[in-house]
């Protein structure tokens, strides 16, 4: 199959565990992947069709063309504001990139000496290029967690997603587990659609400051 910037060969695609020393590395693929989602346009447009943000915008606007009865001006008003939004989603982001790195740091050498948790990275040719996580839920032994199921831009739309998630999903057989659950953004079209085609759910919107986000369910 062919890239905009590469041949790909997927017998060059290799699926091993993952390594304390690949940390930082897997850390990186996590990041790319939230900033790729939030940090854009389209996260800016998703926060607009929020209440909270939009009518603040309205009334700016309002407030702008009725001093200057100038479409210019309130255009320019939007502009500034669509920026604050962005400037705003880029701090939220980056401080959840770092809450999570450490929650993961804290808890990697549990993860990778668990049985029943699967850590797993994709790699290309020496270069990490997808991840995927799944654990047992503390609270409810019977149901799996996916987490960090992500792909370098570069090769998304190349299989590597759903070859990490079918693992993933035979994991959770192998070891009994009645159910997996997993949360992903709404603005993630592709990954919604990607865990649709496999049988999950959607149970329900998981609601937060500023990105809502859909919980998904799969019964064995």
């Amino acid at each position: 199959m062919e890239s905009l910037y590469f041949k790909f060969n997927e017998k060059d695609l290799e699926i091993r565990d993952m390594e304390e020393a690949d940390f930082d590395k897997a850390i990186e693929l996590f990041a790319e992947g939230e900033k790729y989602v939030y940090i854009s346009f389209r996260g800016v447009m998703h926060l607009l069709k929020k209440t909270k943000f939009l009518v603040p915008t309205v009334i700016l606007c309002g407030l702008v063309y009725a001093g200057s009865q100038s479409v210019f001006w309130t255009l320019g008003a939007f502009s500034l504001y669509c920026f604050m939004l962005y400037l705003l989603l880029t701090r939220m982001t980056n401080n959840y990139i770092k809450k999570e790195t450490k929650q993961d740091k804290k808890g990697l050498k549990e993860h990778l000496e668990n049985m029943r948790c699967c850590y797993k990275l994709a790699v290309y040719k020496g270069d990490i290029v997808g991840s995927v996580c799944i654990s047992e839920m503390k609270s409810k032994p019977l149901v799996a967690e996916c987490r960090r199921l992500y792909v370098k831009k570069k090769f998304r739309g190349l299989g590597v997603g759903k070859k990490l998630l079918e693992i993933a999903l035979a994991f959770s057989k192998k070891y009994r587990f009645k159910h997996v659950c997993l949360t992903t953004s709404a603005l993630h079209n592709e990954a919604r659609q990607l865990y649709k085609k496999y049988g999950f759910k959607e149970e329900g919107l998981v609601a937060n400051e500023l990105v809502t986000h859909n919980r998904m369910f799969l019964k064995f």
